[in-house]
């Protein structure tokens, strides 16, 4: 049922959809029964859609760090972006911590997740492609492109996602960079 708490796009056409039929039979009939059968479809349709907003699915929670980090890239921010990664992980802080400061990012947008997969209860991999313009080794010039970038989370004890390893690549090949 999980597609139902990502998204009630479905649920909420069918349910519209039935509403008007009913409304539209209990028009041309006049039983009253049937209006109150239009008022429960809306009623459920209704609850449909508050549950949808009201739950925050594993996707939904790493697909917004996921932004979040594109955003802290994009700002240059080594510490926002080292919030995001597993503590206790020393070697893609480091990692981290050698590769950001060689690139002054202008822009690194989201272009879209193309892989999502929850390999475990408390692990996930996401991928996804940025779009970058970027000097790199304080060159004077902006270099533009995209990267494909996989983040591998795990979720902590206080239920928080958090990178335990990343790589990219240049999506337009299939090595690895």
């Amino acid at each position: 049922m999980e597609w139902l708490t990502e998204d009630a796009f479905v649920p909420m056409v069918t349910g519209i959809a039935m509403f008007i039929v009913f409304v539209a039979m209990a028009v041309y009939s006049g039983e009253r029964r049937v209006f109150l059968v239009a008022g429960g479809i809306a009623l459920v349709t209704i609850a449909i859609v508050l549950c949808e907003a009201a739950i925050v699915t594993d996707k939904e929670e790493i697909t917004e760090e996921v932004y979040q980090l594109a955003f802290h890239v994009q700002r240059n921010d080594l510490n926002s972006v080292l919030e995001k990664v597993d503590p206790n992980d020393e070697s893609v802080s480091d990692k981290i911590k050698q590769e950001m400061p060689r690139y002054d990012f202008d822009t690194c947008r989201l272009m879209g997740i193309t892989d999502f997969v929850k390999t475990g209860e408390y692990t996930a991999e996401v991928e996804f492609t940025v779009g970058v313009q970027v000097r790199v080794n304080q060159m004077p010039e902006t270099l533009s492109g995209q990267r494909r970038v996989r983040l591998f989370y795990k979720r902590n004890p206080f239920g928080k996602w958090k990178v335990v390893d990343y790589y990219h690549s240049d999506p337009r090949s299939s090595i690895d960079l």
